[in-house]
């Protein structure tokens, strides 16, 4: 069956890279990176006592790389809730009520324990694990004219981040952006079809890969590449410096204590704002005169040999994030 325009988009099980092969096409270089997350998610139901009026949201994490446990409590329609919990490096997820709320009795902070006792399950519970970050660098190899890929089947981002479908609807934009300007002008149907053939399929990859693929792909996958158990192969898939990932745990911290910045960060850790928002006179101020205290303070225990015990173990254990609205 022929087409002036074929987009690929079936998933992370994509049979793309075997189809080019067959043709005599190069595959694209692939990038793994997986940091053996297992996660359950479930519907409950808000407590009967709960006022309606209140749209409660909860988020428990741990500052990596030292936290191995989060939880994510969203509301939806139907006086509900979306549950999720996650752990790095555990073998399995629960997937009963009870296992549900065992685990959530071992998050670092006891809040949302508390609140799921008083909840009923709606859903079964469904548990994940094994989804690596993966990445197929169609920018960086040469396509077919008038085939483009987007979606899973280019780049699959561990879901426990919840930004694939925000990828999805800014690849759709892009889309529609380049057919647009390849359209232009074409008057009937055989000037749009030869428009369509012509349409390069690397330069679109390679536009989808600047715009939205790398943002997303930094951080989820940096994120993941900070855990000791994340495995990595293929090219450009790297750990972060130690001192970027002490920069960012710091940036954390500032975060936790002031609403405008974690503002800014959540916006970031969600795609709805580019990262260079937070470049920004509050942020850095903030950022260096929280590192500078660190560093002082660092400095101070090792001159009095008191070791790590002036911020309460701070830098062993991480800091709880508790962000409740």
């Amino acid at each position: 069956m022929g087409a002036d325009l074929v987009v690929e988009a079936s998933g992370r099980r994509s049979s793309l890279p075997e189809w080019l092969a067959e043709k005599g096409w190069a595959p694209p270089p692939e990038r793994r990176v997986l940091a053996k997350v297992v996660a359950a998610s479930l519907t409950v139901s808000w407590p009967e006592d709960w006022d309606c009026h209140k749209a409660f949201s909860l988020y428990i994490c741990k500052t990596q790389p030292h936290g191995k446990r989060g939880g994510v409590l969203l509301p939806i329609e139907g006086r509900a809730w979306q549950l999720t919990l996650a752990e790095l490096g555990g073998t399995r997820a629960p997937c009963t009520w009870e296992g549900v709320l065992e685990a959530a009795k071992q998050l670092p902070d006891p809040t949302m324990h508390s609140v799921l006792q008083r909840c009923k399950p709606l859903t079964p519970v469904n548990n994940y694990g094994g989804w690596p970050n993966i990445r197929r660098c169609y920018d960086l190899c040469p396509l077919p004219r008038g085939l483009l890929v987007v979606g899973d089947a280019v780049q699959g981002l561990n879901p426990v981040y919840g930004q694939g479908m925000t990828v999805a609807a800014q690849t759709a934009l892009l889309l529609r952006r380049q057919l647009t300007e390849a359209l232009a002008g074409a008057r009937d149907l055989p000037a749009r079809r030869h428009r369509l053939a012509g349409l390069s399929g690397q330069a679109f990859q390679r536009a989808l890969a600047t715009d939205v693929l790398e943002p997303a792909w930094a951080l989820a996958a940096g994120t993941d590449l900070r855990y000791p158990m994340t495995t990595v192969s293929g090219p450009g898939a790297r750990r972060l410096p130690a001192s970027l990932t002490a920069t960012l745990d710091c940036l954390a911290r500032v975060a936790q204590r002031d609403a405008r910045i974690y503002g800014l960060v959540l916006a970031v850790a969600h795609l709805a704002a580019p990262s260079r928002v937070l470049l920004v006179p509050r942020v850095l101020f903030n950022l260096a005169w929280q590192l500078l205290k660190e560093a002082l303070a660092r400095a101070s225990r090792r001159l009095l040999g008191t070791g790590a015990g002036g911020r309460g173990g701070e830098e062993q254990e991480g800091l709880v994030t508790v962000a409740a609205t």
